[in-house]
């Protein structure tokens, strides 16, 4: 199973997908971040984020282990994940209100470049994915309650 779990910068997306990661046995969770370059975003960095992406996602498949992604998607990164991998991808989406993703959450503090990308990633739709298959606002809700929940919900996708 491979679960992309996406949302803006901010909303919850490792925290949430370490936790995942615990409680789902047999896991392994890869925190996109760490793909980054560390320019800003072209396209071309994109090109090599997905490749470097693909690839750990493959041998991750060949040695039969449950794949939880840490990463902000827009609606082409998904569907292009989804024709790349050879498994079914189950997209969870972090929802929370820009309101509650610009407030102090946690240990981290946003820069002023961050609190930017938070706005124009709002503006992008980053918390609206529609092909995504779980949609969740974590604001009002704890890690913990956020990962009862998600897991509820992904238990249903594996009897299907």
């Amino acid at each position: 199973m491979i679960i992309a779990i996406s949302g803006p910068i901010h909303s919850g997306k490792t925290t949430i997908g370490k936790l995942l990661s615990v409680a789902i046995p047999n896991s392994v969770f890869v925190d996109c971040d760490y793909f980054l370059p560390p320019v800003p975003k072209t396209e071309e960095n994109k090109q090599y984020i997905f490749s470097t992406l693909l690839e750990r996602i493959r041998i991750l498949q060949q040695h039969k282990r449950d794949t939880i992604l840490a990463f902000p998607l827009r609606e082409k990164d998904l569907v292009f994940l989804r024709e790349k991998v050879s498994e079914p991808i189950i997209c969870i989406n972090l929802t929370p209100p820009i309101e509650t993703v610009l407030a102090p959450r946690g240990s981290r503090i946003l820069t002023e470049s961050e609190r930017t990308r938070v706005e124009i990633m709002y503006e992008q739709g980053y918390h609206q994915l529609e092909g995504s298959n779980i949609r969740l606002d974590n604001s009002e809700l704890s890690p913990e309650k956020t990962v009862e929940i998600i897991l509820k919900k992904l238990f249903k996708y594996r009897m299907s």
